[in-house]
């Protein structure tokens, strides 16, 4: 896991983030689809495609790949739905990793699909995880996920550790997992790996076809100070790797755990370019990362899909140099974008 960038003066947050250098990272859409339904998802930032949607071939998706890292993405993240579903995965991972451009190759993961092959892909190049896993408790997992695969996941993280590669947990915080906090901690803890806790997002567009999302499930993450109160040493900021999106307050434990929150309420990146004339600004993710989707368009906003920026157009026609300028602009339109505090408030 690439060491993330901390601060430690917080009497003026601002002021310290507008000094540090932000190059904003690149998630990969390797398919849309998950074999998980949890309820507050909305896969990849992308919403819900029929089942006859296309996916961009290997070989085309590693040319946009290699045209992001020529652009100044120097770390990737691959995503989905499950991006452990897409076949080709470790083949993606190699060419990836063989333009040279990247410093960090991270997956996203439910695990499921994850026992017996760490190895082969660390071997590939990947060098980083990260385990969504919302509870410790095997029944509500199977609530969340509506699927059975609790011992799967356990097991996907005892197997990253025992392989060596760098792991963290994520767990999306909810009013009905709350009281999962200290479990998880010292799940964490055991394994050795960081536990990220982001709190759910407040934002519904309309017409969104994200059916079983309730905003009502938002619960602050400042309930986790009091939960763990007695077992805190000491707290500081960390950045997101590039330095864009939002300060984590993180959590130093004394016993050498970390816990890193996600809190939207402490604010984060915005683009006058992007954001301005958008009625929901100020929302709750804002610019964090460029997504590339499963069908070739660039997203930078995870919410939005009216301005998607469409590089199978010029790729296709041949117009490589199109498409790369595509990429650059919206890397220059991230790499721009300015922290404001304290903007979004849930409803």
């Amino acid at each position: 896991m690439k060491e993330v960038v901390k601060i430690r003066e917080t009497k003026d947050l601002t002021e310290a983030i507008s000094k540090i250098e932000r190059i904003p990272h690149l998630r990969v859409v390797l398919t849309p689809f998950c074999n998980m339904k949890c309820t507050y998802c909305r896969p990849g930032g992308e919403g819900y495609y029929k089942k006859d949607t296309q996916t961009i071939d290997t070989p085309t998706l590693t040319d946009l790949i290699g045209f992001c890292g020529e652009a100044g993405f120097r770390d990737i993240k691959f995503t989905g739905g499950e991006p452990m579903l897409r076949k080709d995965l470790e083949q993606i991972i190699c060419l990836a990793a063989e333009t040279g451009h990247f410093e960090n190759m991270e997956m996203v993961t439910n695990a499921y699909y994850l026992p017996g092959r760490v190895r082969v892909l660390k071997a590939a190049g990947l060098t980083s995880l990260s385990v969504s896993l919302d509870t410790y408790s095997k029944e509500r997992f199977k609530q969340i996920t509506k699927v059975d695969g609790f011992e799967k996941v356990i097991g996907s993280l005892k197997e990253a550790v025992s392989e060596g590669l760098p792991t963290r947990i994520n767990a999306v915080i909810t009013r009905y997992n709350i009281n999962d906090v200290p479990k998880l901690v010292d799940l964490s803890e055991s394994l050795g790996v960081v536990l990220k806790l982001i709190d759910t997002m407040d934002i519904l567009m309309e017409g969104d076809n994200w059916k079983d999302y309730n905003g009502g499930d938002w619960v602050s993450l400042s309930e986790v100070d009091k939960m763990l109160s007695d077992r805190i040493k000491e707290w500081y900021y960390t950045l997101p790797i590039g330095g864009l999106g939002t300060p984590m307050r993180t959590l130093e434990l004394k016993t050498g755990g970390i816990v890193m929150l996600r809190d939207a309420t402490v604010g984060t990146n915005y683009n006058p370019e992007i954001c301005g004339n958008c009625r929901l600004y100020p929302c709750q993710d804002a610019l964090i990362s460029a997504r590339l989707t499963h069908d070739g368009q660039l997203k930078t906003c995870l919410i939005r899909n009216e301005n998607l920026i469409d590089l199978m157009e010029s790729y296709k026609e041949g117009d490589i140099e199109r498409t790369k300028q595509l990429i650059r602009s919206a890397f220059s339109l991230l790499a721009n974008a300015q922290y404001e505090p304290n903007r979004w408030k849930p409803k």
